[in-house]
Protein backbone atom coordinates (compact mmCIF):
# COMPACT_ATOMS: atom_id res chain seq x y z
CA UNK A 1 0.00 0.00 0.00
CA UNK A 2 1.47 3.35 -1.05
CA UNK A 3 1.47 6.75 0.92
CA UNK A 4 -1.84 7.42 -0.84
CA UNK A 5 -3.79 4.99 -0.24
CA UNK A 6 -2.36 4.83 3.54
CA UNK A 7 -3.51 8.88 3.59
CA UNK A 8 -7.17 7.56 2.04
CA UNK A 9 -7.80 4.92 4.86
CA UNK A 10 -6.51 6.93 7.69
CA UNK A 11 -9.44 9.63 6.42
CA UNK A 12 -11.50 7.07 6.37
CA UNK A 13 -11.47 5.94 9.57
CA UNK A 14 -11.13 9.54 11.09
CA UNK A 15 -14.55 9.99 9.51
CA UNK A 16 -15.60 6.54 10.54
CA UNK A 17 -14.70 7.17 13.82
CA UNK A 18 -16.82 11.05 14.01
CA UNK A 19 -19.83 9.01 12.12
CA UNK A 20 -19.56 7.14 15.38
CA UNK A 21 -19.41 9.60 17.66
CA UNK A 22 -22.42 11.46 16.47
CA UNK A 23 -24.59 8.02 15.74
CA UNK A 24 -23.74 6.50 18.80
CA UNK A 25 -22.84 3.70 17.11
CA UNK A 26 -20.44 1.07 18.41
CA UNK A 27 -17.78 -1.83 16.63
CA UNK A 28 -19.85 -4.43 17.52
CA UNK A 29 -23.39 -3.41 15.44
CA UNK A 30 -20.88 -2.98 12.27
CA UNK A 31 -19.54 -6.43 13.44
CA UNK A 32 -22.98 -8.03 13.94
CA UNK A 33 -24.52 -6.09 10.26
CA UNK A 34 -21.50 -7.64 8.52
CA UNK A 35 -21.81 -11.20 9.69
CA UNK A 36 -25.87 -11.40 9.22
CA UNK A 37 -25.46 -9.85 5.49
CA UNK A 38 -22.70 -12.42 4.92
CA UNK A 39 -25.00 -15.34 6.06
CA UNK A 40 -28.08 -13.79 3.83
CA UNK A 41 -25.40 -13.70 0.72
CA UNK A 42 -24.99 -10.09 0.37
CA UNK A 43 -21.43 -10.31 0.36
CA UNK A 44 -21.00 -7.08 -1.34
CA UNK A 45 -22.49 -5.16 1.98
CA UNK A 46 -21.00 -7.19 4.20
CA UNK A 47 -17.57 -6.72 2.88
CA UNK A 48 -18.24 -3.28 3.60
CA UNK A 49 -19.69 -3.54 6.92
CA UNK A 50 -17.10 -5.85 8.41
CA UNK A 51 -14.41 -3.24 6.87
CA UNK A 52 -15.52 -0.84 9.01
CA UNK A 53 -15.07 -2.81 12.44
CA UNK A 54 -11.33 -4.08 10.89
CA UNK A 55 -10.30 -0.39 10.36
CA UNK A 56 -11.49 0.35 13.70
CA UNK A 57 -9.23 -2.39 15.49
CA UNK A 58 -11.40 -3.67 17.97
CA UNK A 59 -10.05 -6.19 20.52
CA UNK A 60 -8.95 -9.44 19.28
CA UNK A 61 -11.55 -11.74 18.80
CA UNK A 62 -13.77 -9.48 17.08
CA UNK A 63 -11.20 -8.56 14.59
CA UNK A 64 -10.79 -12.44 14.06
CA UNK A 65 -14.44 -12.35 13.45
CA UNK A 66 -14.48 -9.83 11.06
CA UNK A 67 -11.63 -11.38 9.06
CA UNK A 68 -13.52 -14.74 9.14
CA UNK A 69 -16.74 -13.28 7.63
CA UNK A 70 -14.56 -11.29 5.26
CA UNK A 71 -12.63 -13.49 3.90
CA UNK A 72 -15.96 -16.18 3.85
CA UNK A 73 -18.01 -13.40 1.59
CA UNK A 74 -15.02 -12.88 -0.49
CA UNK A 75 -14.25 -16.43 -1.12
CA UNK A 76 -17.93 -16.82 -2.28
CA UNK A 77 -17.58 -13.93 -4.75
CA UNK A 78 -14.41 -16.01 -6.13
CA UNK A 79 -11.88 -13.09 -5.08
CA UNK A 80 -9.45 -15.91 -4.08
CA UNK A 81 -6.66 -13.95 -2.88
CA UNK A 82 -8.95 -11.53 -0.61
CA UNK A 83 -10.46 -14.40 1.21
CA UNK A 84 -6.90 -16.03 1.82
CA UNK A 85 -5.39 -13.19 3.06
CA UNK A 86 -8.50 -12.43 5.48
CA UNK A 87 -8.41 -16.23 6.54
CA UNK A 88 -4.71 -15.97 6.74
CA UNK A 89 -5.07 -12.84 9.09
CA UNK A 90 -8.41 -14.96 11.02
CA UNK A 91 -5.50 -17.58 12.05
CA UNK A 92 -3.89 -15.31 14.06
CA UNK A 93 -6.72 -13.81 16.02
CA UNK A 94 -8.21 -16.75 16.21
CA UNK A 95 -5.71 -19.78 16.16
CA UNK A 96 -7.56 -22.08 18.22
CA UNK A 97 -10.91 -21.71 16.05
CA UNK A 98 -10.95 -25.08 13.82
CA UNK A 99 -13.59 -23.20 11.19
CA UNK A 100 -10.99 -20.71 10.00
CA UNK A 101 -8.80 -23.85 8.99
CA UNK A 102 -12.03 -25.61 7.24
CA UNK A 103 -12.74 -22.66 5.69
CA UNK A 104 -9.14 -21.81 4.22
CA UNK A 105 -9.14 -25.18 3.20
CA UNK A 106 -11.88 -25.40 1.49
CA UNK A 107 -10.98 -22.32 -0.59
CA UNK A 108 -7.50 -23.86 -1.03
CA UNK A 109 -9.25 -27.37 -2.50
CA UNK A 110 -11.36 -25.27 -3.88
CA UNK A 111 -8.64 -23.71 -6.28
CA UNK A 112 -6.70 -26.90 -7.24
CA UNK A 113 -4.53 -26.88 -4.19
CA UNK A 114 -5.10 -30.07 -2.29
CA UNK A 115 -1.81 -30.24 -0.50
CA UNK A 116 -2.31 -26.68 1.03
CA UNK A 117 -5.82 -27.76 2.05
CA UNK A 118 -4.85 -30.83 3.75
CA UNK A 119 -2.46 -28.90 6.12
CA UNK A 120 -5.93 -27.28 7.07
CA UNK A 121 -7.75 -29.80 7.26
CA UNK A 122 -5.63 -31.62 9.43
CA UNK A 123 -4.94 -28.50 11.87
CA UNK A 124 -8.66 -27.96 12.22
CA UNK A 125 -8.57 -32.08 13.33
CA UNK A 126 -5.64 -31.29 15.56
CA UNK A 127 -8.18 -28.50 17.67
CA UNK A 128 -11.05 -30.85 18.06
CA UNK A 129 -12.96 -30.79 14.71
CA UNK A 130 -15.13 -33.78 14.92
CA UNK A 131 -17.72 -32.79 12.79
CA UNK A 132 -18.42 -34.42 9.43
CA UNK A 133 -17.25 -31.98 7.00
CA UNK A 134 -14.18 -32.05 8.06
CA UNK A 135 -13.45 -35.79 7.33
CA UNK A 136 -15.09 -35.21 4.36
CA UNK A 137 -13.25 -32.26 2.98
CA UNK A 138 -10.18 -34.06 4.35
CA UNK A 139 -11.06 -37.10 2.26
CA UNK A 140 -11.70 -34.94 -1.02
CA UNK A 141 -7.77 -33.61 -0.26
CA UNK A 142 -6.66 -36.98 -0.15
CA UNK A 143 -8.73 -37.84 -3.23
CA UNK A 144 -7.96 -35.28 -5.51
CA UNK A 145 -3.92 -35.99 -4.03
CA UNK A 146 -4.24 -39.85 -4.82
CA UNK A 147 -4.31 -40.97 -1.28
CA UNK A 148 -7.38 -43.26 -1.74
CA UNK A 149 -7.05 -45.39 0.80
CA UNK A 150 -7.13 -42.26 3.37
CA UNK A 151 -9.77 -40.93 1.47
CA UNK A 152 -12.15 -43.81 1.72
CA UNK A 153 -11.62 -43.61 5.52
CA UNK A 154 -12.14 -40.16 5.68
CA UNK A 155 -15.12 -40.89 3.87
CA UNK A 156 -16.49 -43.85 5.69
CA UNK A 157 -16.23 -41.39 9.09
CA UNK A 158 -17.74 -38.25 7.65
CA UNK A 159 -20.58 -41.29 7.11
CA UNK A 160 -20.93 -42.51 10.06
CA UNK A 161 -20.99 -39.52 11.84
CA UNK A 162 -23.51 -38.19 9.02
CA UNK A 163 -24.93 -41.14 7.16
CA UNK A 164 -27.79 -39.20 5.87
CA UNK A 165 -25.19 -36.92 3.94
CA UNK A 166 -25.61 -38.39 -0.05
CA UNK A 167 -21.91 -36.58 -0.61
CA UNK A 168 -19.93 -38.58 1.60
CA UNK A 169 -21.52 -41.78 -0.08
CA UNK A 170 -21.08 -40.65 -3.25
CA UNK A 171 -17.36 -39.60 -2.31
CA UNK A 172 -16.78 -43.17 -1.21
CA UNK A 173 -17.68 -44.55 -4.15
CA UNK A 174 -15.90 -42.49 -6.43
CA UNK A 175 -13.26 -43.67 -4.77
CA UNK A 176 -13.84 -47.24 -4.78
CA UNK A 177 -14.38 -46.63 -8.88
CA UNK A 178 -10.98 -44.94 -8.97
CA UNK A 179 -9.44 -48.29 -7.68
CA UNK A 180 -11.60 -50.05 -9.86
CA UNK A 181 -13.62 -51.33 -6.98
CA UNK A 182 -17.00 -51.49 -9.19
CA UNK A 183 -19.13 -53.42 -7.29
CA UNK A 184 -18.54 -51.03 -4.01
CA UNK A 185 -18.68 -48.37 -6.52
CA UNK A 186 -22.23 -49.58 -7.43
CA UNK A 187 -23.23 -50.01 -3.70
CA UNK A 188 -22.17 -46.01 -2.67
CA UNK A 189 -23.88 -45.06 -5.79
CA UNK A 190 -26.93 -46.66 -4.94
CA UNK A 191 -26.88 -45.12 -1.60
CA UNK A 192 -26.11 -41.66 -2.70
CA UNK A 193 -29.08 -41.48 -5.17
CA UNK A 194 -31.79 -43.11 -2.51
CA UNK A 195 -30.63 -40.39 -0.40
CA UNK A 196 -31.02 -37.80 -2.93
CA UNK A 197 -33.08 -38.91 -6.53
CA UNK A 198 -32.22 -35.96 -8.24
CA UNK A 199 -28.64 -35.73 -8.53
CA UNK A 200 -27.37 -36.59 -11.85
CA UNK A 201 -23.55 -37.23 -11.26
CA UNK A 202 -24.01 -40.37 -9.71
CA UNK A 203 -26.16 -42.08 -12.22
CA UNK A 204 -23.08 -41.19 -14.63
CA UNK A 205 -20.90 -42.91 -12.39
CA UNK A 206 -23.09 -45.77 -11.45
CA UNK A 207 -23.48 -46.07 -15.36
CA UNK A 208 -19.36 -46.08 -16.22
CA UNK A 209 -19.69 -48.61 -13.34
CA UNK A 210 -22.13 -50.95 -14.44
CA UNK A 211 -20.49 -50.77 -18.25
CA UNK A 212 -17.26 -51.87 -16.42
CA UNK A 213 -19.17 -55.16 -15.28
CA UNK A 214 -21.13 -55.40 -18.58
CA UNK A 215 -24.21 -54.70 -16.96
CA UNK A 216 -24.86 -52.81 -20.25
CA UNK A 217 -29.20 -52.46 -19.70
CA UNK A 218 -28.06 -50.75 -16.22
CA UNK A 219 -25.44 -48.35 -18.13
CA UNK A 220 -27.66 -47.55 -20.19
CA UNK A 221 -30.93 -47.12 -17.98
CA UNK A 222 -28.72 -44.49 -15.44
CA UNK A 223 -27.27 -42.66 -18.32
CA UNK A 224 -31.21 -42.42 -19.59
CA UNK A 225 -32.19 -41.39 -16.08
CA UNK A 226 -29.41 -38.63 -15.88
CA UNK A 227 -30.32 -37.03 -19.09
CA UNK A 228 -34.01 -36.77 -18.17
CA UNK A 229 -33.10 -34.81 -15.07
CA UNK A 230 -30.73 -32.74 -17.03
CA UNK A 231 -27.24 -32.51 -16.62
CA UNK A 232 -26.21 -28.80 -17.24
CA UNK A 233 -22.53 -29.74 -17.21
CA UNK A 234 -21.22 -30.30 -21.11
CA UNK A 235 -18.37 -32.18 -20.54
CA UNK A 236 -20.03 -34.58 -17.85
CA UNK A 237 -23.27 -34.58 -20.32
CA UNK A 238 -20.46 -35.73 -23.27
CA UNK A 239 -18.65 -38.80 -20.86
CA UNK A 240 -23.00 -39.80 -20.14
CA UNK A 241 -23.77 -39.71 -24.03
CA UNK A 242 -20.42 -41.81 -24.17
CA UNK A 243 -21.05 -44.14 -21.72
CA UNK A 244 -24.53 -44.87 -23.50
CA UNK A 245 -23.11 -45.16 -26.50
CA UNK A 246 -20.43 -48.06 -25.93
CA UNK A 247 -23.22 -50.14 -23.74
CA UNK A 248 -25.21 -49.99 -27.01
CA UNK A 249 -22.23 -50.63 -28.83
CA UNK A 250 -21.78 -53.64 -26.46
CA UNK A 251 -25.24 -54.69 -27.35
CA UNK A 252 -24.72 -54.45 -30.85
CA UNK A 253 -27.05 -51.33 -31.31
CA UNK A 254 -24.82 -49.90 -33.15
CA UNK A 255 -26.98 -47.24 -35.21
CA UNK A 256 -28.04 -46.13 -31.21
CA UNK A 257 -24.32 -45.95 -30.18
CA UNK A 258 -23.13 -43.90 -33.43
CA UNK A 259 -26.51 -41.42 -32.41
CA UNK A 260 -25.16 -41.15 -28.84
CA UNK A 261 -21.48 -40.61 -30.12
CA UNK A 262 -23.06 -37.73 -32.50
CA UNK A 263 -23.88 -35.98 -29.40
CA UNK A 264 -21.30 -36.87 -27.35
CA UNK A 265 -19.06 -35.37 -30.19
CA UNK A 266 -20.83 -32.02 -30.65
CA UNK A 267 -20.77 -31.45 -27.24
CA UNK A 268 -16.57 -32.29 -27.38
CA UNK A 269 -15.86 -32.20 -30.52
CA UNK A 270 -11.74 -32.34 -30.57
CA UNK A 271 -12.00 -35.50 -28.17
CA UNK A 272 -10.22 -37.75 -30.27
CA UNK A 273 -11.50 -40.99 -27.95
CA UNK A 274 -15.06 -40.11 -28.87
CA UNK A 275 -13.83 -39.92 -32.39
CA UNK A 276 -12.08 -43.38 -31.98
CA UNK A 277 -15.52 -44.94 -30.27
CA UNK A 278 -17.97 -43.74 -33.06
CA UNK A 279 -15.46 -45.48 -35.81
CA UNK A 280 -16.02 -48.27 -34.12
CA UNK A 281 -19.56 -48.72 -34.08
CA UNK A 282 -19.31 -47.28 -37.89
CA UNK A 283 -17.74 -50.58 -38.71
CA UNK A 284 -20.52 -53.08 -38.28
CA UNK A 285 -22.84 -50.84 -40.57
CA UNK A 286 -20.00 -50.66 -43.18
CA UNK A 287 -20.08 -46.93 -43.08
CA UNK A 288 -16.25 -47.11 -44.07
CA UNK A 289 -16.82 -43.52 -46.13
CA UNK A 290 -18.09 -42.20 -42.63
CA UNK A 291 -15.12 -43.70 -40.95
CA UNK A 292 -12.79 -42.36 -43.16
CA UNK A 293 -14.06 -38.76 -42.34
CA UNK A 294 -13.60 -39.38 -38.89
CA UNK A 295 -10.05 -41.06 -38.84
CA UNK A 296 -8.54 -38.19 -40.88
CA UNK A 297 -10.40 -36.19 -38.38
CA UNK A 298 -8.40 -38.13 -35.87
CA UNK A 299 -5.33 -37.85 -37.65
CA UNK A 300 -5.51 -33.85 -38.25
CA UNK A 301 -6.16 -33.14 -34.41
CA UNK A 302 -3.45 -35.84 -33.32
CA UNK A 303 -1.02 -36.08 -36.15
CA UNK A 304 1.36 -38.17 -34.20
CA UNK A 305 -1.83 -40.84 -33.08
CA UNK A 306 -1.33 -43.87 -34.48
CA UNK A 307 -4.62 -45.57 -33.92
CA UNK A 308 -5.75 -42.70 -36.90
CA UNK A 309 -4.03 -44.50 -39.44
CA UNK A 310 -4.46 -48.09 -38.28
CA UNK A 311 -8.24 -47.98 -38.01
CA UNK A 312 -8.52 -46.01 -41.41
CA UNK A 313 -6.03 -48.75 -43.03
CA UNK A 314 -8.54 -51.44 -42.15
CA UNK A 315 -11.67 -49.02 -43.64
CA UNK A 316 -9.49 -48.83 -47.05
CA UNK A 317 -9.38 -52.62 -46.80
CA UNK A 318 -12.47 -53.73 -46.04
CA UNK A 319 -13.34 -51.05 -49.11
CA UNK A 320 -10.41 -52.77 -51.51
CA UNK A 321 -8.01 -50.03 -51.40
CA UNK A 322 -5.17 -52.19 -50.73
CA UNK A 323 -2.75 -49.68 -52.03
CA UNK A 324 -3.97 -46.68 -49.54
CA UNK A 325 -4.43 -49.10 -46.28
CA UNK A 326 -0.84 -50.23 -46.89
CA UNK A 327 0.14 -46.51 -46.57
CA UNK A 328 -2.17 -45.96 -43.82
CA UNK A 329 -0.68 -48.95 -41.94
CA UNK A 330 3.03 -47.87 -42.95
CA UNK A 331 2.42 -44.73 -41.38
CA UNK A 332 1.16 -46.16 -38.06
CA UNK A 333 4.09 -48.34 -37.99
CA UNK A 334 6.61 -45.67 -38.41
CA UNK A 335 4.84 -43.76 -35.26
CA UNK A 336 4.64 -47.06 -33.37
CA UNK A 337 6.90 -49.56 -35.00
CA UNK A 338 5.55 -52.37 -32.41
CA UNK A 339 2.00 -51.96 -33.23
CA UNK A 340 0.77 -54.81 -33.78
CA UNK A 341 -2.62 -54.61 -35.09
CA UNK A 342 -1.09 -52.15 -37.88
CA UNK A 343 1.46 -55.37 -39.01
CA UNK A 344 -2.22 -57.35 -39.19
CA UNK A 345 -3.61 -54.78 -41.06
CA UNK A 346 -1.02 -54.47 -43.87
CA UNK A 347 -0.38 -58.00 -44.23
CA UNK A 348 -3.67 -58.21 -44.87
CA UNK A 349 -3.88 -55.77 -47.90
CA UNK A 350 -0.57 -57.70 -48.93
CA UNK A 351 -2.26 -60.71 -48.47
CA UNK A 352 -5.64 -59.44 -50.89
CA UNK A 353 -3.30 -57.93 -52.88
CA UNK A 354 -1.16 -60.94 -54.45
CA UNK A 355 1.90 -60.00 -52.29
CA UNK A 356 2.11 -63.11 -49.70
CA UNK A 357 5.68 -63.12 -48.96
CA UNK A 358 5.25 -59.55 -47.54
CA UNK A 359 1.92 -60.37 -46.14
CA UNK A 360 3.76 -63.48 -44.16
CA UNK A 361 6.95 -61.02 -43.17
CA UNK A 362 4.11 -58.41 -41.75
CA UNK A 363 2.47 -61.69 -39.75
CA UNK A 364 5.63 -62.79 -38.37
CA UNK A 365 6.47 -58.92 -37.13
CA UNK A 366 3.25 -59.24 -35.30
CA UNK A 367 4.13 -62.88 -33.84
CA UNK A 368 7.44 -61.14 -32.62
CA UNK A 369 5.91 -58.50 -30.58
CA UNK A 370 2.90 -60.83 -29.42
CA UNK A 371 3.96 -64.37 -29.38
CA UNK A 372 0.07 -65.72 -28.41
CA UNK A 373 -1.72 -63.59 -31.44
CA UNK A 374 -4.05 -66.26 -32.81
CA UNK A 375 -5.41 -63.46 -35.57
CA UNK A 376 -1.67 -63.42 -36.82
CA UNK A 377 -1.24 -67.54 -37.03
CA UNK A 378 -5.02 -67.47 -38.59
CA UNK A 379 -3.28 -64.97 -41.06
CA UNK A 380 -0.73 -66.33 -41.82
CA UNK A 381 -1.65 -69.64 -41.95
CA UNK A 382 -4.42 -68.15 -44.85
CA UNK A 383 -1.38 -66.51 -46.98
CA UNK A 384 0.65 -70.11 -46.51
CA UNK A 385 -2.64 -71.44 -48.41
CA UNK A 386 -2.64 -69.32 -51.07
CA UNK A 387 1.40 -69.96 -51.68
CA UNK A 388 0.50 -73.49 -51.62
CA UNK A 389 2.09 -74.86 -48.74
CA UNK A 390 -0.83 -76.65 -47.42
CA UNK A 391 1.05 -78.19 -44.51
CA UNK A 392 2.39 -74.77 -42.75
CA UNK A 393 -1.30 -73.01 -43.60
CA UNK A 394 -2.65 -76.15 -40.94
CA UNK A 395 0.00 -75.90 -38.67
CA UNK A 396 -0.27 -71.99 -38.10
CA UNK A 397 -4.71 -72.73 -37.86
CA UNK A 398 -3.89 -75.28 -35.32
CA UNK A 399 -1.99 -73.08 -33.40
CA UNK A 400 -4.57 -70.31 -33.57
CA UNK A 401 -7.01 -73.01 -32.98
CA UNK A 402 -5.04 -74.02 -29.44
CA UNK A 403 -5.42 -70.26 -28.44
CA UNK A 404 -8.71 -69.44 -29.34
CA UNK A 405 -11.95 -71.52 -30.42
CA UNK A 406 -12.32 -69.55 -33.61
CA UNK A 407 -14.36 -69.73 -36.67
CA UNK A 408 -11.83 -68.14 -38.79
CA UNK A 409 -9.09 -70.26 -37.94
CA UNK A 410 -11.37 -73.58 -38.65
CA UNK A 411 -11.92 -71.97 -42.35
CA UNK A 412 -8.40 -71.57 -42.74
CA UNK A 413 -8.17 -75.07 -42.60
CA UNK A 414 -10.40 -76.00 -44.23
CA UNK A 415 -9.16 -74.21 -46.95
CA UNK A 416 -6.12 -75.74 -46.91
CA UNK A 417 -7.28 -79.53 -46.23
CA UNK A 418 -9.50 -78.06 -49.36
CA UNK A 419 -6.19 -77.64 -51.02
CA UNK A 420 -4.54 -80.83 -50.07
CA UNK A 421 -7.99 -82.92 -51.77
CA UNK A 422 -9.12 -83.58 -47.89
CA UNK A 423 -12.67 -82.22 -48.50
CA UNK A 424 -14.18 -84.87 -46.29
CA UNK A 425 -11.57 -82.99 -43.51
CA UNK A 426 -12.59 -79.66 -44.79
CA UNK A 427 -16.08 -79.93 -44.86
CA UNK A 428 -15.76 -80.82 -40.63
CA UNK A 429 -13.96 -77.92 -39.95
CA UNK A 430 -16.65 -75.96 -41.73
CA UNK A 431 -19.41 -77.49 -39.52
CA UNK A 432 -16.76 -76.86 -36.69
CA UNK A 433 -16.93 -73.04 -37.87
CA UNK A 434 -21.19 -73.15 -38.00
CA UNK A 435 -21.26 -74.03 -34.55
CA UNK A 436 -19.47 -71.03 -33.61
CA UNK A 437 -20.54 -68.90 -36.15
CA UNK A 438 -23.39 -69.75 -37.62
CA UNK A 439 -23.84 -66.46 -39.79
CA UNK A 440 -20.10 -66.80 -41.20
CA UNK A 441 -20.50 -65.83 -44.62
CA UNK A 442 -17.23 -66.93 -45.99
CA UNK A 443 -17.73 -70.66 -44.27
CA UNK A 444 -20.73 -70.97 -46.87
CA UNK A 445 -18.46 -69.50 -49.61
CA UNK A 446 -16.03 -71.81 -48.88
CA UNK A 447 -18.22 -75.00 -48.20
CA UNK A 448 -19.77 -73.81 -52.34
CA UNK A 449 -16.78 -74.51 -53.52
CA UNK A 450 -16.19 -77.82 -52.14
CA UNK A 451 -19.55 -79.24 -52.89
CA UNK A 452 -18.93 -77.67 -56.34
CA UNK A 453 -15.86 -79.44 -56.49
CA UNK A 454 -17.71 -82.71 -55.61
CA UNK A 455 -20.02 -82.34 -58.16
CA UNK A 456 -22.60 -81.10 -55.72
CA UNK A 457 -23.58 -77.96 -57.84
CA UNK A 458 -27.47 -77.42 -56.24
CA UNK A 459 -25.96 -77.73 -52.86
CA UNK A 460 -23.17 -75.18 -53.58
CA UNK A 461 -26.13 -72.62 -55.43
CA UNK A 462 -27.34 -73.08 -51.61
CA UNK A 463 -24.21 -72.23 -49.77
CA UNK A 464 -23.17 -69.37 -52.26
CA UNK A 465 -26.59 -67.69 -52.32
CA UNK A 466 -26.69 -67.92 -47.97
CA UNK A 467 -23.14 -66.32 -48.45
CA UNK A 468 -24.58 -63.66 -50.78
CA UNK A 469 -27.49 -62.81 -47.85
CA UNK A 470 -24.86 -62.49 -45.14
CA UNK A 471 -22.23 -60.46 -46.73
CA UNK A 472 -22.67 -58.92 -50.16
CA UNK A 473 -19.41 -57.42 -50.26
CA UNK A 474 -18.09 -59.85 -52.60
CA UNK A 475 -21.49 -60.51 -54.28
CA UNK A 476 -20.08 -59.85 -57.68
CA UNK A 477 -17.67 -62.82 -57.95
CA UNK A 478 -20.21 -65.54 -56.06
CA UNK A 479 -22.78 -64.27 -58.44
CA UNK A 480 -20.92 -65.31 -61.29
CA UNK A 481 -19.88 -68.31 -59.52
CA UNK A 482 -23.73 -69.38 -59.08
CA UNK A 483 -24.98 -68.37 -63.11
CA UNK A 484 -21.80 -70.49 -63.86
CA UNK A 485 -22.81 -73.71 -62.06
CA UNK A 486 -26.94 -73.50 -63.04
CA UNK A 487 -25.68 -72.82 -66.31
CA UNK A 488 -23.55 -76.58 -66.24
CA UNK A 489 -26.67 -78.19 -64.32
CA UNK A 490 -29.04 -76.60 -67.74
CA UNK A 491 -26.36 -77.81 -69.90
CA UNK A 492 -26.61 -81.27 -67.86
Amino acid sequence: MNWRDRLQETFETLLLRLTMWITGKKPEQFLASGMKNVQNQNYAYGITELTKVIRLRPYYFRMGQAYYFRGIAYARLGDEASALQDLTAATVYLPTIPDVYITRGEVHLFHGRPADALKDFEKAISLHAKTDQVFGFRANAHRHLKNLEKAREDFSQASRLNPLSPGWHYGQALVCFELKEFSAAISGFDEAIRLKPDLTEPYVYRASARSEREDFDGAISDVSTALNLRIDDPLLRAWAYNIRGWARYKKNEHGLAVIDYNEAIRLEPQNVGLLINRVLALFPKKSYDLVIIDCTEIIRLLPDHPDGYRLRALARNRQHDYAAAIADATEAIRLKPDFVEAYINRGYAYSKSGDYERAIADYNEALKYQPDFALAFNNRGYARCKQGDYEGAIEDADIALNLKQWENAYCTRAEARHGKGDNEGALADIEEALKLKPEHSFAFKLRGRIRAAQGDLNAAIVDWKEAIRLDDDESAEISQWIADAEEKLKGG
